[in-house]
C-alpha cells in the first residue's frame, strides 16, 4: 500500500515536470513587444523550445523529449539489472535522471542567457562610445559588433547585416529576442525599435537603459552572493548522505542491514529518497536568481 502511494506520487511528479517544460509562455503585453514577432519565429514557445533556441540546437522538442525518456529507460533497465528486487528504487532512479536531464538543459540555457546579458552591458558601452563619436546607429552597431566577443558579437553582426539589407528594426532584432528571452535583452531591443520608429536621441536612451541594466546586474550579483550559503547547504544536504552510506557499509554494516531486513525498510528508504528529490528540486526553484 505504501509503495503504491509512493509510485502514484512519483507519476504525478513526472507529469508535473512534463507540464513545466511544455507549458506555453504567456504573450508579453504591449505593442512594442508585439513588434518583435517575426514571421519565421512564433511568439509563444514552450520552455523546452526556448531552451533549445538559446542553446542554438536545431532539434524538435519532441525528439529531445524522446531522447531523454530513452536515457531514463536505460537507467531503469540498468538499475533493474543491478538490483532485481528493487523495482521501486529503479523507478525512482529513472525518474531522477529524467528530472536531472531536463533541469540540466534548462540551467545551461539560463547560464548562456546570463553570459549574453553580461556581454550585452559591455556592448552597450561600446555602442554609446561610437554614437558619442558621431557614428550613425548602423555604423555604431557595426563598431560594437567588431569590438564584442562571443555570442554578443555574433548577434550584433547579424543585426548589422539585417539592417544593411533594409530590414526594419523590429524584424532585425527578432532573432536576438527569441534566442535570449530575458528582461535585459528585451529592454535593449525595445529601445532600438522605439528609436527607429519614433526617432529621438538614441545616445540618451541607451545611457538610461544602461544605467537600469547595470543596476539590475548589481542586484542579481548581490542576491546570488546572499543565497550562496543556502545553495551550498542544499548541495551538502543533498549529496552527503550518499557519501556516508559507504562508510556505514564499511564500519557498521548492521545499521543498514536492520533497515534492509525490516518489512517496511524498503518503503521507508524509497520515501526518504523521494522526499529528498522533491526537496532538492523545490529548493532549486526557490534559490533561482533569474
Amino acid at each position: 500500500m505504501v509503495e503504491t502511494i509512493l509510485l502514484v506520487l512519483l507519476l504525478l511528479l513526472m507529469l508535473y515536470t512534463a507540464l513545466q517544460f511544455y507549458r506555453e509562455r504567456a504573450p508579453h503585453n504591449g505593442s512594442a513587444v508585439e513588434a518583435t514577432k517575426s514571421a519565421d519565429l512564433p511568439a509563444n514557445v514552450g520552455g523546452l523550445q526556448q531552451s533549445l533556441r538559446t542553446l542554438q540546437l536545431d532539434i524538435e522538442p519532441l525528439v529531445v523529449v524522446a531522447g531523454i525518456i530513452l536515457i531514463a529507460l536505460v537507467v531503469l533497465l540498468t538499475l533493474l539489472d543491478l538490483f532485481p528486487d528493487a523495482g521501486s528504487f529503479a523507478l525512482v532512479g529513472s525518474a531522477g535522471s529524467l528530472f536531472f536531464l531536463f533541469s540540466l538543459l534548462t540551467d545551461i540555457a539560463r547560464w548562456r542567457t546570463r553570459i549574453f546579458e553580461e556581454g550585452l552591458v559591455e556592448a552597450l558601452d561600446l555602442l554609446e562610445a561610437a554614437l558619442h563619436s558621431g557614428f550613425n546607429p548602423q555604423d555604431a552597431l557595426r563598431a560594437a559588433a567588431d569590438s564584442s566577443k562571443g555570442s554578443v558579437k555574433a548577434e550584433f553582426e547579424e543585426l548589422s547585416k539585417r539592417l544593411a539589407v533594409g530590414m526594419p528594426m523590429d524584424r532585425a532584432v527578432a532573432r536576438m529576442t527569441e534566442r535570449y528571452d530575458s528582461h535585459g535583452v528585451r529592454m535593449v531591443t525595445q529601445t532600438l525599435i522605439a528609436n527607429s520608429q519614433t526617432g529621438g536621441n538614441l545616445l540618451l536612451l541607451l545611457r538610461a537603459v544602461n544605467v537600469i541594466f547595470r543596476e539590475q546586474m548589481k542586484i542579481r550579483v548581490k542576491v546570488r552572493g546572499q543565497l550562496a550559503g543556502a545553495r551550498n547547504a542544499l548541495l551538502f544536504v543533498a549529496f552527503v548522505p550518499y557519501l556516508i552510506i559507504p562508510a556505514f557499509l564499511w564500519k557498521a554494516p548492521s545499521w543498514l542491514a536492520a533497515l534492509k531486513d525490516h518489512p517496511l525498510g524498503p518503503s521507508f528508504l524509497l520515501a526518504a529518497i523521494l522526499l529528498q528529490v522533491l526537496g532538492f528540486f523545490w529548493m532549486r526553484r526557490i534559490l533561482r536568481t533569474d
